[in-house]
């Protein structure tokens, strides 16, 4: 699992640097930060929980300083050498990199329906994911409460 989120937060992510920077190649996750950071900068401070479990994920905090983050340097030594680091492939690596996905993928559609010349907000981006995830959420600002009168 976590060789196939990674892989795809990097085609997602990349898209979305396509979107926010089209003159600028992006190559690596160190050109992804680099869009990142200029045209999306909350984008790092996003968590995600898995209410389940009372986890708290911020996938993408390492960015605030120097590094990348942690799962995305596991999955590039499991991806290269996973006789030596198959450890890495853990649960903890596996859940950042999904929460990361579902935060990359909200800021895509997000851009995506930008584009159509459409202001939207998280939540009415949230109101298009179906089936809605039970694992891995967002916080309760970006739905749309539902209320049943009676």
């Amino acid at each position: 699992m976590l060789l196939a989120s990674s892989s795809e937060v990097d085609v997602v992510l990349k898209a979305l640097c396509n979107i926010k920077n089209t003159v600028k190649s992006h190559r690596n996750i160190n050109d992804y930060k680099e869009t990142i950071l200029a045209e999306l900068p909350d984008l790092v401070n996003e968590a995600c929980s898995v209410p389940r479990f009372g986890l708290e994920l911020t996938p993408w905090s390492n960015w605030n300083g120097e590094s990348n983050p942690l799962w995305w340097s596991s999955y590039n030594d499991v991806k290269h050498q996973r006789d030596i680091h198959f450890d890495k492939a853990n649960l903890k690596n596996t859940l950042n990199s999904m929460a990361a996905l579902n935060i990359v993928i909200l800021y895509y559609y997000r851009e995506l329906l930008a584009q159509a010349g459409e202001d939207y907000q998280f939540k009415d981006v949230t109101k298009k994911f179906q089936p809605e995830s039970s694992l891995i959420k967002f916080s309760d600002s970006y739905y749309y409460s539902l209320l049943i009168a009676g």
